[in-house]
């Protein structure tokens, strides 16, 4: 356009310039686009299953959960949807090279808030014909529900473990329900022992074993002290079973790689009546308009 407009009038000559300046102008606004991408945010946590991990294969699981959350990063990087993140990260779970793993899930929420869950179910040796499992059965295997009038926080679950415990408690939506207190941590905690281990559905149960990842995620002003006006998203990520081991891992849009960890019961604890609970909290910096 800069040429054109030089060659249309009789007094201006072509600009010599003007080719560098074009080329200056895509150069900044590839820049511009690569820093915007650069700066969106988001978080995923991942699971291999709630279970038994042996330490001799702890390197194999770990190594799948960093590739998942390296895929749900991605995307979200990419400016896909946050349903578009989690998807990834469970496709990579599911299509690992250490065979087949135990029921995989994810959560993820993005820069805007939003949240995604999924669960993808390794299946039962032996089972029953029409057995069905947690994962195709709504609120049991995952759930996911955004902030709204009634909720300040939005909550995203994902559950492993026995499918008929995981079924007869609902337990995906117990744990988001439980994550409108206003301690996580507590609520996390109370909602394992008395709506999961306790439960009077699994009374006649001599172990009740499963596992979740949870997600929480709500508006903050930005830290105290800071010079900028704008708000941040507080993520706090948790992970909680009775099974002897789960393993999880976890990674930010701002982080350089994804971490990695394999939970287990303290000792001397006994799986399906004691209950682990271990996560963390992140702040995600929102983008500059």
């Amino acid at each position: 356009m800069i040429m054109e407009k030089g060659i249309s009038s009789g007094e201006v000559l072509p600009s010599r310039s003007s080719p560098v300046a074009s080329v200056r102008a895509l150069v900044k606004e590839h820049e511009a686009k690569q820093m915007q991408r650069a700066r969106r945010v988001g978080f995923v946590l991942v699971h291999a299953g709630a279970g038994y991990h042996s330490e001799s294969k702890a390197k194999e699981y770990k190594h799948v959960c960093k590739r998942a959350c390296r895929k749900a990063i991605e995307k979200l990087q990419a400016g896909a949807l946050v349903t578009d993140a989690v998807t990834a990260a469970l496709i990579e779970l599911e299509e690992n090279d250490s065979g087949t793993l135990d029921t995989v899930g994810a959560v993820v929420v993005d820069q805007e808030g939003n949240v995604a869950a999924a669960v993808s179910s390794g299946g039962l040796a032996l089972k029953h014909p029409g057995r069905v499992g947690q994962a195709a059965l709504y609120g049991c295997g995952c759930w996911a529900e955004n902030t709204g009038n009634q909720n300040p926080y939005s909550t995203a679950v994902s559950t492993s473990g026995c499918g008929e415990h995981l079924v007869r408690t609902l337990l995906a939506r117990e744990c988001s329900c439980a994550l409108r207190n206003e301690d996580a941590h507590q609520a996390l905690l109370e909602t394992m022992q008395n709506k999961f281990i306790s439960s009077p559905f699994l009374a006649n149960e001599d172990g009740v074993l499963g596992g979740v990842i949870v997600l929480r995620s709500c508006r903050c002003s930005a830290e105290p002290g800071s010079s900028q006006d704008k708000q941040s998203l507080l993520v706090e990520f948790l992970w909680s079973h009775t099974t002897e081991s789960m393993c999880v891992g976890y990674m930010s849009a701002q982080d350089g790689k994804a971490k990695t960890h394999i939970s287990r019961l303290p000792p001397g604890a006994v799986a399906g009546q004691s209950v682990a609970i271990e996560g963390g909290v992140c702040r995600l910096e929102s983008p500059a308009s």
